[in-house]
């Protein structure tokens, strides 16, 4: 299943969000929070809350297009969204700098989701 997932992260961001990514931070002189505000700006349902330890992003509603369309109901495909972000941040981060944990889902019954994103370079992971 996770390479299943594995590859349809992969594909899902490809289509549209790491360009989005890429973009938003392809400035080095900006700071994250501009990095992130350009990406609320771009994504309709994207907010976010930086902490020191952690950054979150925030849906109010699934993002998925395969949930939206109505073709998957499952909250397992939480776990594609999960790795979509792991592999946009890590474009931009590099690999293994970069931690993501989905905190909550609207899927499972949550009313929002959350997910929880770690950078080496902030200082969120040792």
């Amino acid at each position: 299943m996770n390479c299943f997932l594995e590859n349809c992260a992969k594909s899902c961001s490809d289509s549209y969000s790491l360009k989005i990514y890429q973009e938003a931070f392809e400035d080095e002189n900006i700071s994250i929070k501009e990095s992130l505000e350009i990406l609320k700006d771009s994504f309709s349902d994207f907010k976010y809350k930086i902490f020191s330890d952690k950054i979150e992003i925030i849906y109010e509603k699934c993002s998925c297009d395969l949930v939206r369309e109505n073709l998957i109901k499952s909250s397992r495909i939480c776990m594609c969204s999960e790795l979509s972000l792991k592999y946009n941040w890590e474009n931009i981060f590099g690999e293994n700098n970069v931690e993501i944990n989905r905190m909550s889902s609207v899927l499972e019954g949550d009313e929002t989701c959350i997910f929880e994103v770690r950078l080496k370079q902030l200082g969120h992971i040792t």
